[in-house]
């Protein structure tokens, strides 16, 4: 709660995006766990559910766009090994990176992390 309070303060904001800032600082380390993200909001795990379903969202769909962002993040901005990115957003094996990534993108993890390094829209030259 205090790291919501620092970056959120009290104005409105959006459930699914307190739910994406909670999930984003425990991916990681764990699943993703409704009853857990509930607790910390001080609310019941329907209740939460039900504040998500106004804003046309669903718990596994804040999940998924988080795990899109940090997922897009490491493979375009750095090195790591494409199993070691997986488990950073709690994916199980690097296969269900692929099929994420595909599903996300329409393209491989490979093929996103070069296109993702060179200018968009920009072939190189050839000498």
């Amino acid at each position: 709660m205090d790291h919501l309070e620092t970056h959120f303060g009290h104005q409105h904001v959006p459930m699914s995006d307190l739910v994406a800032a909670i999930l984003s600082e425990q991916l990681g380390s764990s699943g993703p766990d409704l009853s857990r993200v509930a607790r910390l909001l001080s609310l019941h795990p329907r209740s939460l559910q039900r504040s998500l379903f106004k804003e046309a969202t669903t718990f596994s769909g804040v999940v998924d766009r988080v795990r899109r962002s940090q997922a897009l993040d490491l493979i375009t901005t750095t090195d790591l090994s494409f199993s070691r990115i997986a488990a950073s957003p709690g994916m199980q094996e690097q296969s269900s990176l692929t099929r994420a990534v595909r599903r996300w993108f329409d393209t491989s993890p490979s093929r996103l992390r070069r296109e993702g390094q060179e200018p968009k829209g920009h072939s190189a030259l050839i000498d």
